[in-house]
């Protein structure tokens, strides 16, 4: 009979450990998926807001090619986004233009220095894209090809 009691012990303590391990193994896969989830939505959102500021940034060069004398556009809906830009002429003759885009309470500007070739045609001599979150802030620069 103690044979019996210390093996009915031992079954239950075995049980026990056995659920302590499927307990750990399922709060470490819920939140490795949870991290892998956030990851996939912090990408979606940088893939809409570059979108949407170069949407933005063509809008803009558009309207400069027709007229040098454009200064930018409102913001007004994109898609599911905002897009608006904002154009200086600069003393030297190129512009200044800040193309910004909002989506779900995140926001992108893509500011280019735009210079004029011989025959009035704007074109991108330089940019910066800044994207900011909350108190949370990443650029990128024309000589690199990805936003940090």
């Amino acid at each position: 009979m103690v044979r019996r009691t210390t093996e009915r012990g031992f079954a239950l303590l075995l049980a026990l450990g056995i659920s302590f391990l499927i307990a750990a193994i399922a709060i470490v896969i819920g939140r490795t998926l949870d991290t892998r989830s956030d990851t996939g939505l912090l990408e979606l959102r940088i893939v809409k807001l570059r979108a949407l500021t170069d949407a933005a940034m063509a809008e803009a060069l558009a309207h400069l090619a027709q007229s040098p004398a454009y200064s930018g556009q409102p913001s007004h809906p994109l898609g599911d986004g905002t897009i608006g830009s904002s154009i200086v002429a600069q003393p030297d003759g190129t512009a200044l233009v800040s193309a910004t885009a909002q989506w779900h309470g995140w926001t992108a500007t893509l500011k280019a220095d735009v210079a004029f070739d011989g025959q009035g045609h704007p074109y991108v001599a330089d940019w910066t894209r800044t994207l900011r979150v909350g108190a949370d802030s990443a650029s990128a620069r024309s000589d690199t090809s990805h936003l940090d």
